[in-house]
């Protein structure tokens, strides 16, 4: 939530909170990144989900509906890789923090 109050706040021109000598840190960049990678993904899969549900719904209407597995497969596969990875990231921020 903090981090987008900051990108909000920079969209509008708003003073940010950091002082003006403290600088980020690079795994505070990454995080960014990630969160910012994050909320990209949810809105490329809310599209494939509304294009999947178009296609579903028109083919239902003509009776020729057969699933489409490789979208299914595809998005979870997706998701469960970039699951792991931000796993591991925020396991080497823990183990370098402590």
């Amino acid at each position: 939530m903090v981090e987008f109050r900051l990108l909000i706040r920079g969209y509008f021109g708003e003073s940010s909170t950091l002082p003006v000598n403290q600088s980020q840190s690079p795994i505070d960049q990454v995080s960014y990144l990630i969160g910012t990678g994050i909320v990209i993904l949810a809105v490329v899969l809310i599209l494939f989900a509304l294009k999947n549900y178009l296609g579903t719904h028109k083919s239902i209407k003509t009776q020729t509906y057969s699933p489409n597995h490789k979208i299914i497969y595809t998005t979870t596969a997706t998701i469960v890789i970039l699951s792991v990875i931000v796993f591991m990231y925020l396991l080497y921020i823990l183990i370098v923090n402590l």
